[in-house]
């Protein structure tokens, strides 16, 4: 037997595992998505993706996927916040098998200010509002825009068509 052989150390790897990718918080409706991210490495169905929260709520709360066989599946979630902290959040994943049940779970903290606004603030945010602000600028030089030339025509013609109408009544 060879003293310099490497050993490796075989990775098991868990039947059903799950991630969660939190996205950008949306200024206009203070919703926070979430994508769970469920690694199979069984044939299952049906499967479970609860949500838990201690505070606010997650849309919905619950998913189910009929099947999943060997891949990577997807199930979205929005958190919507209630009131400032320290929110811990949980999601589980429960899969069935004719022989077992198979679960994994992933538990994280979100802190929520005052205003009901996610920090530290992300850049997703930061560039919302910026957009949103932009967009309501736009908005506001393009009524006036329109309301000048409204008023121009309604100066040049509108008014000058009234009177003579009401001239030519008269005479």
């Amino acid at each position: 037997m060879d003293n310099n052989q490497n050993v490796q150390a075989s990775k098991i790897a868990k039947p059903v595992s799950v991630f969660v990718k939190e996205g950008s918080q949306y200024p206009w409706n203070k919703q926070i998505p979430f994508v769970v991210i469920i690694k199979s490495n069984i044939v299952a169905g049906p499967v479970y993706v609860n949500a838990s929260v201690n505070a606010g709520k997650f849309l919905p709360k619950q998913r189910i996927i009929n099947h999943i066989s060997n891949g990577v599946y997807k199930v979205r979630f929005k958190y919507i916040p209630t009131e400032q902290g320290s929110i811990r959040y949980t999601f589980t994943v429960s899969a069935t098998t004719p022989r077992t049940n198979y679960a994994d779970s992933y538990s994280s903290y979100l802190t929520i200010n005052k205003n009901l606004v996610r920090t530290p603030i992300t850049s997703g945010f930061l560039t919302y509002e910026l957009a949103i602000g932009v967009g309501v600028l736009m908005l506001i030089v393009f009524l006036l825009i329109n309301l000048k030339k409204g008023l121009y025509h309604l100066k040049d013609s509108v008014i000058p068509n009234l009177v003579n109408k009401q001239v030519s009544k008269g005479l």
